[in-house]
């Protein structure tokens, strides 16, 4: 038997055996388990257009397949992903003394203030490389 860095023995064990043990009883309870006969549809059948069928409830011109409606499904996710995104848009707006502000912010600034402050910095590098001379201008050397 190994010991771990605390000295006590064993307690790696346990959860080794617990896995067993939930294997041993899912294994057996697959083993066990009866199904029916599977059941075929019938030949020549849409099976699209069936699953179309039952899932806005309509129950004419639906063949020989039998199914339940799921219109009552469909329109409650519907109006949940509906919420969902209104949801999203409610919080991803923001307003300053009643008015929507635009949403071009990075972690509270605005992003113009940014654009303006990085074009100030390449206009005040820009002027920094016209003020020194050019160490490749040859042209007093070639006199």
């Amino acid at each position: 038997m190994t010991t771990d860095e605390t000295g006590n023995s064993g307690s790696s064990l346990v959860p080794g055996l617990a896995a067993v043990a939930l294997f041993v009883v899912m294994a057996v309870a697959i083993v066990q388990s009866s199904f029916g006969t599977a059941v075929a549809f019938p030949e020549g059948e849409s099976i699209v257009a069936h699953i179309g069928y039952a899932m806005f409830d309509l129950q004419g011109d639906m063949g020989t397949i039998a199914s339940e409606g799921f219109l009552a499904a469909f329109l409650i996710i519907a109006i949940g992903l509906d919420v969902a995104v209104d949801g999203a848009l409610f919080l991803a707006k923001r307003e300053e003394e009643g008015s929507i502000v635009a949403l071009l912010t990075d972690g509270g600034r605005e992003l113009l203030d940014t654009a303006e402050a990085t074009t100030a910095a390449t206009a005040e590098e820009a002027s920094m490389e016209t003020d020194t001379p050019d160490s490749t201008d040859t042209t007093e050397g070639s006199r």
